[in-house]
């Protein structure tokens, strides 16, 4: 795509680093694919499944979702809509084989 910042090789290599060095990110990353591949495709009701599955309060899970959101879509997993107020999210191609991979 266009105005990416990373091809989809770096971006491939990247996940597999992140999955070699940081595990902990990757099975995070993980769940907020299968969370949004499940249903759980908004800002809030993501926030909730981090904040229940990592017993935090809500600002904490909202930092974690939005830092990992942000990683996730650089690195091509998933994709932001937004109509009007409204924020959801969608798994790309790759996001699917990351989750079916694992799942």
């Amino acid at each position: 795509m266009k105005g990416d910042a990373f091809s989809t090789h770096e971006k491939s290599y990247l996940i597999q680093l992140i999955k070699a060095n940081a595990p902990a990110e990757f099975v995070f990353m993980t769940k907020i694919l299968s969370w949004i591949e499940s249903g759980t495709n908004r800002p809030k009701s993501l926030e909730a499944s981090v904040s229940e599955e990592y017993d935090l309060k809500d600002t904490e899970a909202s930092m974690m979702r939005s830092g990992a959101v942000a990683r996730m879509i650089e690195l091509g997993l998933i994709l932001r809509e937004k109509s009007g107020r409204e924020v959801t999210y969608y798994l790309t191609d790759l996001g699917e084989k990351v989750v079916n991979a694992e799942g």
